[in-house]
Formats: structure tokens, sequence, C-alpha cells
């Protein structure tokens, strides 16, 4: 991949471009995110940065996350992602990896409701159902 992909990648998941050699960590240690949505999800599967059938430590995978995003998109409610992704000098650096899904803002008991079952069938490690706060997180 070319210096511009990973660019275009951190504009899409940090809206700005990092620069990787001013970090105070070495080039193997992850960068964390967590208002990634299902239109930046998808722009990183154009880019190759994410598969359809990849998942993390037991999540849905993206393509499910993806399909219950939009979903829930189109009811009127957005759900965000959290995970992380590498300094493109690692051998890590093609990989943006999702590790949790959460909605902070009112919600209509359908949309509490259908977050309850969807992630359920995974087994979350962390769960939450809060009057403004769907959350869901898999270690």
């Amino acid at each position: 991949m070319k210096q511009e992909d990973f660019q275009k990648r951190d504009e899409i998941i940090f809206g700005k471009v990092i620069n990787w050699e001013k970090r105070e960590y070495p080039p193997d240690v992850c960068e964390r995110f967590e208002e990634l949505d299902a239109k930046g999800i998808s722009q990183l599967i154009k880019l190759g940065f994410m598969k359809l059938s990849q998942t993390m430590n037991s999540t849905p995978t993206v393509e499910s996350f993806l399909e219950f995003a939009n979903e829930m998109e189109q009811k009127g409610f957005t759900f965000y992602f959290a995970g992380f992704t590498f300094d493109p000098r690692s051998d890590q650096a093609k990989e943006v990896c999702l590790e949790g899904i959460y909605r902070q803002g009112d919600y209509s008991a359908e949309i509490g409701l259908g977050f309850a079952k969807f992630v359920s069938k995974y087994s979350p490690d962390e769960f939450t159902i809060e009057d403004q706060l769907l959350r869901a997180w898999w270690d």
C-alpha cells in the first residue's frame, strides 16, 4: 500500500492525518479509535484495510456490524465503532480492527432491544444498556 492510502485511512478513522514518525511509541503499538461509523467502515473496506469476514476477539464479523449499523441508520439511529490500527511502518499496518460498538444519546425501546439481540449472539465481554448509552465490547 502507498503512503497516500495510509493517510486516507487515518483521515477516515481519526479525522486527520497522523504523523506516525513523531509518536512516542514503537511502530507495533496500536492507535485506538472510538468514532468510526458505518460509512467509514465501507470506505476502509474499499481501500483494503478491512474485510467483510474479519472478526476480532469473537466480535461479529465486519459484515454483521455493518448490516446492523446500516439497519439502525435507516431508522435514524447512528452507531459508532471502537477499535485500533497500526503505524504504517508496522507489519500489521494493513489491519483496522473493531472491538466495540456503541450509541450515545436517546434511543427507542425497539432500538435498545434490537441492539441487545444483535450483540448477545456474540457474548460481549462488556455490555451496557443505560438511558443514554448502548455499548458492547469484546476483549
